[in-house]
């Protein structure tokens, strides 16, 4: 058994947030894992301070992470990796699918008058 805790809590304004801590070192960040479509997507580290943890009584308040979803569409997984290997965060794999990037299109012009 696993004494990994946290929760990918989902997608929202282009970014994907959540929070992972370890029960046996509570204050120590904690190395993760983002997957799209079982593929690794990039590394981070859970290390950001979350007030809502605070308020919830949680035993560590800098256990967040927070990164860039641009471009992503696929399910998502985040794990958390420990010495025994890495561990799925709740509630499982998201599917995330991100509006198009708009082209850089020219700046409208005036006319001579």
């Amino acid at each position: 058994m696993s004494d990994i805790a946290g929760h990918f809590d989902g997608f929202r304004d282009g970014r994907i947030f959540g929070w992972a801590t370890r029960a046996s070192a509570p204050g120590q960040p904690v190395d993760i894992e983002c997957f799209v479509d079982g593929g690794l997507w990039l590394r981070g580290v859970a290390d950001q301070f979350r007030g809502d943890l605070a308020l919830a009584g949680a035993p560590s308040t800098r256990c967040g992470f927070e990164f860039s979803a641009e471009g992503i569409s696929g399910w998502v997984s985040i794990f958390a990796r420990t010495p025994e290997g890495l561990v799925e965060v709740e509630p499982g794999r998201v599917f995330i699918e991100s509006p198009p990037r708009l082209p850089n299109l020219p700046m409208a012009f005036r006319s001579a008058a």
